[in-house]
């Protein structure tokens, strides 16, 4: 026996699992790669058991289950480390790394936009996105709105920035991160107005097209708070 062919032999001593030996090799960070040539081995954090076919996470009551015998090492690569860092709740030291700088890329963007006086420079959508959600709430304070009337503005400002383009982010009108007003966009006698189109006026009375706005707008607005909830 030759000796690459020897010393072959001796990594693959004890392991029992040949595809998550082999999906190890598709895996650069060190804490996942040797996690898997552990599982290769059969051994097993807590909480985690594994056969021929399956890895089964968590306990009978609430198991997660995974066949891999049927994947490639790739596709288990690929598969299996984001299933253990959530399910385990484990991280490397790269994993952390990177959470820590993610943490700091948006620490610095909240900073920027608290003394960002134009709405232009904003360039992240969520964030633009959330000053306009805090400029309708402020008016729905202020003006004593119902929250069907301030869907309404949100529906409206949305139109005017992102669909018809009657307005640019040069209308918006910014002080130290919050948006103070949107020119041609204003409230009068109970009504919203888009004074630079006349199709964007709602009337209180106008019951129908009230609704059908506001079907519209609760799918924007359930888009957006799911939005939130995912980044949680």
């Amino acid at each position: 026996m030759s000796e690459s062919a020897a010393a072959k032999a001796k990594r693959l001593k004890d392991v029992r699992h040949i595809l998550l030996y082999d999906a190890s090799k598709h895996i650069e960070d060190d804490f996942w790669k040797n996690m898997l040539i552990d599982l290769s081995r059969g051994r097993c954090p807590k909480k985690m058991t594994l056969d021929a076919n399956t890895l089964y996470i968590g306990n009978k009551r609430n198991q997660l289950t995974y066949f891999y015998s049927n994947k490639t090492p790739e596709e288990i690569a690929i598969d299996l480390v984001p299933l253990l860092r959530q399910h385990l709740s484990i991280q490397s030291s790269s994993d952390i790394k990177q959470q820590s700088d993610h943490v700091d890329d948006q620490f610095n963007e909240f900073h920027s936009r608290t003394v960002e006086n134009s709405f232009k420079k904003i360039k992240n959508k969520k964030m633009k996105h959330s000053l306009i959600v805090e400029y309708v709430l402020r008016q729905k304070n202020d003006l004593h709105l119902g929250w069907k009337q301030s869907r309404i503005l949100m529906k409206l400002i949305d139109n005017a920035l992102n669909v018809f383009h009657t307005h640019t982010s040069n209308d918006v009108e910014m002080e130290n991160g919050v948006i103070l007003d949107i020119t041609d966009i204003v409230y009068e006698n109970g009504t919203f107005v888009n004074k630079r189109y006349d199709s964007f006026v709602f009337h209180s009375d106008d019951e129908d097209d009230e609704d059908k706005a506001l079907k519209t707008i609760n799918d924007i607005w359930s888009t957006y708070v799911k939005g939130l909830t995912d980044e949680l």
